[in-house]
This record gives C-alpha cells, sequence and structure tokens, in this order.
C-alpha cells in the first residue's frame, strides 16, 4: 500500500534494502527455470542439428536431460516453440558478434571479425565451455506461424551484414551486386563449421584467418585476369539422365533444400508434381533410396564439372573457374538445384550417411588438387588447399539460393554476380 514500507518507491533510498539475491526464494526459482531452460537449448539445439526438427520429438529432448515428456512442456508447450527459441538465441548471439564486427574501422577488419568470433564460439562449444547452437538452416521447415519471427530477426542481422561489407563493394555496385557479395559472406559463415572438421580446437583461429583471407583476396593470383560477360555454360552435367527420374529427382532436391529431409514426404512430391504414388514406386523404392539418389545427382555432377575442367589442361585458375562456373550455372537453371550438403546431416541412416560423407570428402580433395595445381602454375595465390576446397564447395553449394537475395541472378550473369566477387576477392576493384 502508499507509504509502506515494503514499497521502494515510498521509501527512503537509504532505507530501501533490495532482496538478498543468493536467498530470496523467488530469484532461486527464477534461477533454476533459466538454467533449466538453458539445459534444454543445448539438448535441443544437440538433438536438431543430429535429426532435423521433424525428426526429432519433445519427448526426445526431454528424455536427454532427464525430464519426462509432460514436464517439460511446463517451459516450451510445442517443438515449434523450443526450435523457435534455439533459433533466436543463435540469431543473438550473431547479432552481438555482429555489434563487434561494427566497431572495427575496416573493411578487413570487420570480416575477420565477423569469421574469428564464429570459430571462437565453436572452439568453446568443442572445449565443452558452452552449449551448442542450432545450425543456420531447417527453419524453413516451421509453420509460418513460428517461421516468421525468425525470418524477421534473420533480415535484422542480413541488413547490418550487409552494410559491414559496404565499402569494399563501392558506390558503383547495384543492388543485386551488392546483395550477391553479401550472400557471399553469410552464407560462408552459415557453413564455417565444415572447415574445421579436421582440426582441433587451437587451431579454429587460423582457420578463420585463411577463410577470411580468401573472402578478402579470393583465389586468383595479381596475374590472373577476369573476362567479363561470360554468359551461361553449355557444360551438359547430368548427361544420360532419365527425364521421368529426372523429375522426380529435381521436384524432391527443391523440396528437401527448402523444408529438410525429415519435412518432405511423398505424398508432397508427387502432390508436387501431379502424379500418383504409383507413378513414384515405379521409379523409386522408397524415400531412402530417393534422397540417396539425390545426392548421387549431385556428386555426379560435381564430378563431371570437375573432370570436364581438367580435360581443358589450361591454368589452375581456368580450370576453377570452369568448374565452379558450370555448377553455379546448373544451380540457376531449369535442371537445377543440386542437394545441399546441408541435408546430410538429417539422414536416419548411419550408414548411409556415412557413404555420403565419403563422397562429399571425395569432391572436395577434387577441388583441393586443382587449386594446388593452380599455386603451382602461378595462377592461383598461395591458400591453404584444404579450407579453400571448403570456401569453393559451399560457394557452388549455396549458388541455388542465390535468387533469394540477388534477385535478377540467372545462369547468364551468375559469373560477375557471384563467381567474380568469389574468386578475386570482396576487396579487388
Amino acid at each position: 500500500m502508499p507509504g509502506s514500507i515494503s514499497d521502494p518507491a515510498s521509501t527512503p533510498a537509504s532505507h530501501y534494502q533490495p532482496p538478498d539475491k543468493k536467498t530470496d526464494p523467488a530469484f532461486a526459482q527464477t534461477r533454476r527455470f533459466q538454467g533449466r531452460q538453458d539445459q534444454l537449448l543445448d539438448a535441443a539445439a544437440r538433438l536438431f542439428n543430429r535429426h532435423g526438427i521433424q525428426g526429432t520429438t519433445l519427448a526426445d529432448v526431454a528424455a536427454s536431460v532427464g525430464l519426462t515428456g509432460p514436464s517439460i512442456t511446463y517451459y516450451y508447450r510445442r517443438k515449434e516453440d523450443l526450435a523457435v527459441a534455439c533459433f533466436m538465441r543463435m540469431l543473438d548471439g550473431l547479432s552481438a558478434r555482429i555489434d563487434a564486427a561494427e566497431r572495427e574501422p575496416t573493411v578487413e577488419g570487420r570480416i575477420r571479425s565477423l569469421f574469428f568470433s564464429e570459430l571462437e564460439m565453436f572452439a568453446r562449444i568443442e572445449r565443452g565451455e558452452q552449449g551448442d547452437v542450432i545450425s543456420y538452416n531447417d527453419f524453413r521447415s516451421l509453420p509460418p506461424q513460428h517461421s516468421e519471427s525468425i525470418f524477421e530477426r534473420f533480415n535484422d542481422n542480413w541488413k547490418r551484414l550487409r552494410s559491414l561489407i559496404a565499402p569494399a563493394a563501392g558506390n558503383q555496385l547495384r543492388q543485386d551486386e551488392h546483395n550477391a557479395r553479401t550472400y557471399l559472406v553469410v552464407s560462408q559463415l552459415m557453413r564455417v563449421r565444415r572447415c574445421i572438421v579436421d582440426h582441433e580446437p587451437d587451431s579454429y583461429a587460423w582457420v578463420a584467418e585463411q577463410v577470411a583471407r580468401i573472402l578478402l583476396h579470393g583465389f586468383g593470383s595479381a596475374s590472373s585476369q577476369w573476362v567479363a560477360n561470360r554468359g551461361a555454360s553449355t557444360w551438359n552435367l547430368l548427361a544420360d539422365a532419365d527425364a521421368q527420374q529426372e523429375a522426380f529427382l529435381r521436384t524432391a532436391t527443391r523440396l528437401i533444400n527448402d523444408l529438410g529431409y525429415r519435412g518432405v514426404s511423398i505424398n508432397r512430391i508427387v502432390a508436387q508434381m501431379n502424379l500418383t504414388k504409383g507413378a513414384f514406386y515405379h521409379h523409386l523404392q522408397n524415400k531412402n533410396e530417393l534422397v540417396t539418389r539425390c545426392f548421387s545427382r549431385s556428386f555426379a555432377a560435381q564430378r563431371r564439372a570437375q573432370a570436364m575442367a581438367q580435360e581443358q589442361g589450361r591454368s589452375g585458375w581456368d580450370r576453377i573457374f570452369a568448374a565452379a562456373h558450370a555448377l553455379a550455372c546448373l544451380q540457376l537453371s531449369d535442371q537445377g538445384p543440386l542437394l545441399r550438403s546441408r541435408a546430410l546431416a538429417a539422414l536416419p541412416d548411419p550408414v548411409q550417411q556415412a557413404s555420403v560423407q565419403r563422397e562429399y570428402g571425395h569432391v572436395a580433395r577434387r577441388w583441393s588438387n586443382m587449386i594446388v595445381d593452380g599455386m603451382l602454375d602461378g595462377s592461383l595465390r598461395v591458400v591453404d588447399p584444404s579450407t579453400a576446397a571448403h570456401v569453393l564447395s559451399n560457394a557452388t553449394d549455396n549458388a541455388g539460393g542465390l535468387t533469394r537475395w540477388a534477385h535478377h541472378a540467372s545462369a547468364g550473369n551468375v559469373a560477375d554476380l557471384w563467381l567474380r566477387p568469389l574468386l578475386l576477392g570482396l576487396l579487388r576493384p
């Protein structure tokens, strides 16, 4: 009541004593609640990364921290609520890392800050100093009422990231060119965890420096020349494909890229194609075979691009450009997209997952070999070939999503819009 000694607003500052957080029951209960929430977010992020949102249940998360299914609803009523909380925590962390990058006076400093802080976070996770964070994907599989807030927060961070590279982009760049460069940085940031799979946490800062150097200065040596207006590549990377089966694989690939492996059903695929399930089973046995063939299709296209580039017998610079250009054009053509590697994490069969992981490793090593050849003939800068191979793989992997951000991107302009800043670097005029 007004004037009572328990009312801080009416009590002189010299007499008012705030509650003791160590002994006050309300504060203790709040700490326990927040601690349990953090524990649930850590566990959910780990399970979502491993099995996908659609492949994880609320009961799975509860069991992983010793709770019963019903008791977890005290903290999160639905799995989707928990997923949104995981994404919001991840985006809060990204926002804090952008804050730090914005304090750097140069573009070089800002790019380095982003990747150093991102990999420092993964080093803390690996050392057990903080819980895991959910990967930057799969939120499109959430219902619109849940994904809308995530998109809004992601777009806020996107705009801030876009401003970080504005001085590097220069005033002459069109909106699509600026957006494409931003997407190049963001897509590498989203998949940089790939670059550290063969490293220990003490080496993550070194990897961050390699990635930042490649993005800033590119792959080409000082003698590498860019020929503008290359147009679309004419290479056929999907030779001898059965038309009906190719249509199934292309439709399934597009849906899996958007919704994740667990978010796509056979019913959804055939409905999209206006076909019956009988037509599906005429070509494929089950969903597992479908996704295996989607990966096989993607890896076959990448191997074919690399082999055709090697057969040209010219410099490493020419080979790297030719292979990357052919793949980027395929991604943006009517034959695209290729299946993104992020679908790998949600495959339910460990044997199947290991097989696909080996295939990815083979493709990455071929990129690495091509990069070494280019360094030896002097057409490419000296870079760490393993890290550079992952950066190149990430770029060709993500080329199919370019039109979401650079709306006028096409096979006809992807060389200048996407590959030029990748291969020559963000700082090259």
